[in-house]
């Protein structure tokens, strides 16, 4: 099977298939003809919420065939975007102690300061109980050399932290950042906070999940636990590292599209309602149903 991949607007007319990045709708004209047969094809790597910021949906009634998001219910699922953690056969159990250069808590490298997660409010809430460096641009904390970028981070966090939050931006069935498998293979703990099925994705006791305590307190009673015994520090990065969490290479993708136009040539179908497929309240929750029960004092501020 072949497929020739065009960005030229030029090649509109004579193209098979058009990938739209819905995020961008209402940036660019939409056509309203188009060649006989000729399929469009909703692509979203970003959550509902972050569609709809820049995007009205409702107004992309039944232009589109197919549909190309991160959700396991689109037409061609976007699988680049998914963690994939295998048992690493060559891992060798390290001999000295993980913890003994640690000489911080918890790190969050974060660029988005409001959200629809309303993550802020949890770390705001954490705070009050354990250390949280905040780097980027919603923190104080900067890195040692700011031209290396996440390297530097990367580094940082490996050498000094314990923990790492890996907050998503949404509260979204099936979304997690893809910046949690970068971040799994330092030696620190992730925490996270979603709506992802981390259980199906992540080493179990590999990771810590906000939405095992019933509170940001009982939480941070957990990470001083740990951080005052080595052990218990060193087993989480033992199961961690014993396991290879990657994403899979991105050219899949290409070829998951050009497969899918070759299997379906003669299908002839659209969506009839794209809002309705990538709507907030059909793939998500909002933030004052998922901190019920277990943060409970961010409530007030939602």
């Amino acid at each position: 099977m072949r497929c020739h991949y065009i960005t030229k607007p030029s090649a509109l007319n004579f193209s098979s298939a058009v990938l739209l990045h819905s995020r961008f709708l209402d940036e660019i004209t939409v056509p309203t003809t188009r060649k006989s047969g000729q399929k469009w094809i909703f692509f979203e790597s970003e959550p509902p919420p972050e569609t709809w910021k820049r995007a009205n949906l409702t107004k992309y009634r039944d232009i589109f065939n197919i549909t190309s998001t991160y959700s396991m219910d689109s037409d061609i699922p976007l699988t680049y975007h998914k963690s994939v953690c295998v048992p690493n056969l060559s891992y060798q159990v390290p001999t000295h102690n993980l913890a003994a250069t640690k000489s911080k808590h918890v790190a969050w490298f974060v660029s988005s300061c409001s959200t629809h997660s309303r993550r802020e409010e949890y770390v705001r809430e954490l705070q009050k109980y354990i250390g949280v460096d905040i780097f980027g641009k919603c923190g104080d904390e900067k890195c040692y050399n700011v031209e290396d970028g996440e390297s530097c981070i990367r580094d940082v966090i490996n050498s000094t932290y314990k923990f790492y939050l890996s907050f998503e931006n949404s509260l979204c069935r099936e979304y997690h950042t893809e910046k949690l498998s970068r971040i799994f293979s330092l030696n620190t703990i992730p925490i996270v906070l979603g709506l992802a099925d981390y259980a199906n994705i992540l080493p179990r006791g590999a990771y810590i999940d906000v939405r095992d305590y019933p509170s940001p307190k009982a939480m941070a009673d957990y990470l001083h636990e740990i951080d005052q015994n080595d052990d218990l520090f060193n087993q989480y990065i033992i199961r961690k590292n014993s396991h290879w969490c990657h994403l899979p290479d991105s050219i899949t993708f290409a070829c998951s599209v050009c497969r899918y136009l070759h299997e379906h040539r003669y299908e002839r179908k659209s969506v009839h309602d794209i809002a309705r497929f990538w709507g907030n309240e059909e793939r998500c929750m909002s933030p004052d149903l998922f901190y019920k029960g277990i943060a409970d004092d961010v409530l007030v501020h939602l």
